[in-house]
Formats: structure tokens, C-alpha cells, sequence
């Protein structure tokens, strides 16, 4: 598949949305009276980047599938799983292993295994290692899909557009429907388990990239009309939609949200992708914060409770700006460092790996 630098940008900006939101819970008091309403408003509404990370999946796993799909006329499901699951895995479970430990040592908790299998998102309430719930969704997802696919292509889609369109709605209403119905008598935030983690109330975004990635593979005549006009709307639609959502009442956040943000995000993303290609997606430092945005995401949360607590300690830069902008130096330099030292050796011997078991090789 070729490379499609806007992309790079995709992940720089999700991530980056993702450690404002986290950096600015460690801090109280940021914003003075004076502040502008429409600043914490921005800054809150980071916590769309993982729906954003889930669409750009999506359309990345279902472009390799489809490809090797057409190429093939099937999928080696063995060698698909493994690819993916080498990718996240490892470094997921040295992390894991470094956040098991400083809840056990600091705050007494317990192993649960749910981590080791994936499952802890569907915990009523996990325990630590909040991030790792979407890893869970995209390893599930990743599994699924093939046999989902090809469940579609010899039993759906050749009975016509009108049982394939029927089908389709189904698998993309199901969370929705789902939370509607977990959510029916919720008013106030719940604890951070599975009513905001369960892979079938929140597999809205994957799903809605994969439709994004089926669309470009097809090939359809309106892509010939995507532009810089299109492109940069989108985007700006987006953006304020993701903004604007915090406004809403709880039960909305939590229930339509998603699945607007994932539409959203899938559309924007196959706009950049099928569109012109922007010299910032070239700039060395979005391609920094791109190829280190998984390490930065695994590492960002445990940094930032380190870093808080030290300075808690210390008694220095307790409230304030200058605390908010520390703590994002320190959740990017957490996934440089975990980058070098894990992530890359490991994707190193991955490749390798994959090398000898490529398909093409039996």
C-alpha cells in the first residue's frame, strides 16, 4: 500500500489531543476567570483522539485486508492476525507489566488477568492502566474481521445491495443501540470500566474506517472530486464537532457522540487521504509524533502520574500554565523513550519474523 502522508498528520494530531486532555486533568486551577470559554472547551475536547486513532485503524486494516483480498481472492487469516498482533502486543504487555507494578508496589492492587487476555475492558470498573481499553477494542476488531468479510462476501453480498445495505446498517447501529440501552438510566458519569469501554458499545469508529477503506478500494467517481476545499471542511467539521459535543448533556457525550465523531472522522479521513497532499504531513516533527504515537499513548499515562506526584512532593509548579506545558513535555518524552528502547527493537525482530512467515514463502 503507498504511502499516504496526510495520514502522518492524522496520528500527530491525535495523539497530541489526547495528552492535552490527560495533561490538563493534572492540573487544577488552569484557567483563570479571564480565560476565554472557548479554550478549555478545545483543550477538553481532546478526548476525541482515540475515536479519531480508531477510524485511521479501521481504514488502515481494511485497505491491507481488501488489497490482499482482491490480490488473492482470500486472506491468509493466520499470517493477518499475526501481523496485527505483533504489532500491539508485545510493547502492550511490557507496559502493562511496568503499570501492574507501580499500582501494586504504590497502591496495593491486584493482577487482574484480564489484561493478559485483552478483556479488562469489559471490567465494570479497571483498576489501572486506563488506556489500554482501546487496545482491546482494535484487538477484538482485528479478529473479527476477516471472518466478518468473508461471512459478507459468499453469504450477504451476493444476495443484492438491498440485504448487503440492511446488513451493513445493522453491524454500524449496534453500539449505538446498545448504549442507548446501558445508558437508558444513566445521568452522571460512570466509573471508567465497561459502560466506556465495551468493544460492542464503542466499535463505532473502526467500523466506519473500514467503510471509509472499502470506499477508496472501490474506487467510486465522487473521489475524483475531493480537494483541498472538501478536505480542509471536513476537517474543520470535525474539529468543531468534537469541541461543540462537551456542551451537550452526559447522556449525549456518551451515547451519539461517538458514533458522529467516528462518521466524522472516517469522512475526514478519507478526504485526506484521497485528497492533495499537505508539505506539513512531511514535516520531520509530525513524522516524529506519528511514528511514536503508539509508545507515546501506552507511556503518557503512567509518566504523567509519576511526574504530578513528583511534583507534588516537591511542592513546585502545582497549579498553573507552566505545570500544564511540563506535563506534556513529559508525556512525549515518556513515548520517545519507550519508543527507543521497546517499541522499535521490538518492531525490528517483527519484521523479521514476518518476513519468514509471509505467505509468499509457503
Amino acid at each position: 500500500m503507498k504511502t499516504i502522508y496526510n495520514l502522518d498528520s492524522v496520528r500527530a494530531f491525535a495523539i497530541l489531543t489526547i495528552i492535552f486532555s490527560h495533561a490538563a486533568n493534572w492540573v487544577p486551577q488552569i484557567w483563570s476567570p479571564q480565560t476565554p470559554a472557548i479554550i478549555p472547551l478545545v483543550l477538553y475536547a481532546g478526548q476525541f483522539g482515540v475515536e479519531l486513532f480508531f477510524a485511521l485503524s479501521g481504514y488502515l486494516i481494511g485497505k491491507s485486508f481488501l488489497s490482499e483480498y482482491s490480490r488473492n481472492g482470500k486472506v491468509n487469516i493466520a499470517y493477518f492476525l499475526t501481523k496485527r498482533g505483533t504489532r500491539i502486543v508485545p510493547p502492550y504487555l511490557i507496559m502493562f507489566i511496568i503499570y501492574f507494578l507501580g499500582a501494586h508496589f504504590l497502591e496495593g492492587d491486584k493482577l487482574s488477568v484480564e489484561y493478559i487476555f485483552l478483556i479488562q475492558n469489559y471490567l465494570y470498573k479497571m483498576p489501572y492502566f486506563f488506556a489500554s481499553w482501546a487496545l482491546c477494542i482494535e484487538a477484538h476488531f482485528y479478529i473479527i474481521l476477516p471472518f466478518l468479510y468473508i461471512f459478507l462476501n459468499k453469504f450477504i453480498f451476493k444476495h443484492g445491495k438491498i440485504l448487503s445495505l440492511i446488513t451493513l446498517a445493522i453491524i454500524f447501529l449496534i453500539p449505538l443501540t446498545f448504549r442507548a440501552i446501558s445508558l437508558a438510566n444513566v445521568t452522571a458519569p460512570m466509573p471508567w470500566g465497561f459502560y466506556l469501554t465495551a468493544t460492542h458499545l464503542h466499535y463505532d469508529a473502526i467500523a466506519y474506517g473500514v467503510l471509509a477503506a472499502y470506499i477508496s478500494h472501490k474506487n467510486f467517481s465522487f473521489l475524483n472530486k475531493i480537494n483541498g476545499f472538501t478536505t480542509f471542511f471536513s476537517c474543520i467539521l470535525l474539529v468543531i464537532s468534537a469541541v461543540t459535543i462537551h456542551l451537550a448533556n452526559y447522556k449525549f457525550e456518551y451515547e451519539f457522540a461517538p458514533a458522529l465523531i467516528g462518521i466524522l472522522s472516517a469522512a475526514t479521513i478519507l478526504c485526506l487521504a484521497e485528497g492533495p497532499q499537505y508539505k506539513i504531513s512531511r514535516n520531520n516533527i509530525v513524522k516524529l509524533l506519528a511514528k511514536t504515537s503508539f509508545s507515546i499513548y501506552l507511556a503518557h499515562g503512567i509518566a504523567l502520574h509519576i511526574a504530578s506526584s513528583g511534583l507534588a512532593y516537591l511542592g513546585f509548579l502545582n497549579i498553573g500554565l507552566p505545570r500544564f506545558i511540563l506535563l506534556l513535555a513529559v508525556s512525549v518524552s515518556s513515548g520517545l523513550l519507550f519508543y527507543g528502547l521497546i517499541e522499535k527493537p521490538l518492531n525490528s525482530k517483527r519484521d523479521l519474523i514476518l518476513i519468514n512467515f509471509h505467505p509468499s514463502k509457503t
